[in-house]
């Protein structure tokens, strides 16, 4: 904290100024310094870590895309969303409790460091913190588009969706529809549905500035989305 570097600053000033090794009190003045130096070690030592924990529960979200295919199967549309579904309501759990544990370390740098949330200091920490925030949840977007892209262009040449081509006098169609229909049943409303899912997964975690609010204006003016 501010106050604390005020008194190492004061505690060797003595040292450089009126302090020498013949002085009266030198034991005194070598424990003080050490005792300050140390708390400061302390302090950023747990900020530190605090901050490590916060990347690795960021790193986690990104690990995995949120969404998940079998590898090598083609569902029907109606099966994998069902599929869908289930899987995505496990990773919005686990991203809901990552932000609120995100909020938790937060507020324990913030009670290590005795500071008033309104103190500029405390803002340049917290804006910091929530850039790191935006740079994981950026990365478990990305990752989740480039899956489905993947999917939707595979390598292997297995089709994610069986789209079957009828006859429907006088026209031939296809079912699904692969373009909109606006009506979340064509392969292109999917699609957009499964981006949408991605994009929700953001509103989970909550800002560390304003608890009320989330980071999907930063996510969305992002250039690597």
């Amino acid at each position: 904290t501010l106050a604390l570097m005020k008194a190492i600053d004061k505690s060797l000033e003595r040292g450089l100024r009126t302090i020498t090794w013949k002085s009266a009190g030198i034991d005194e003045f070598i424990n003080e310094a050490m005792a300050l130096v140390g708390e400061a070690y302390d302090t950023l030592a747990l900020m530190k870590a605090n901050m490590k924990a916060v990347e690795k529960i960021l790193d986690d979200f990104a690990a995995q895309a949120l969404m998940q295919r079998k590898a090598g199967k083609t569902y029907a549309i109606d099966v994998f969303q069902k599929e869908h579904d289930q899987f995505l309501e496990g990773k919005y759990k686990r991203i809901t409790d990552g932000g609120k544990e995100i909020h938790q370390f937060v507020a324990k740098s913030n009670a290590e460091l005795k500071v008033s949330k309104g103190a500029p200091a405390w803002r340049a920490y917290v804006e910091y913190m929530s850039n790191i925030c935006v740079k994981g949840l950026q990365d478990t977007v990305v990752h989740s588009l480039d899956y489905l892209l993947n999917q939707i262009k595979p390598t292997d040449g297995v089709p994610m969706i069986e789209v079957r081509l009828g006859l429907q006098p006088p026209d031939v169609r296809f079912s699904p529809e692969l373009q909109q229909t606006f009506d979340g049943t064509s392969v292109m409303d999917k699609v957009d549905g499964w981006i949408g899912d991605f994009f929700n997964a953001v509103k989970l975690v909550k800002r560390l500035d304003h608890m009320d609010c989330d980071f999907m204006k930063e996510i969305e003016e992002s250039e690597e989305v």
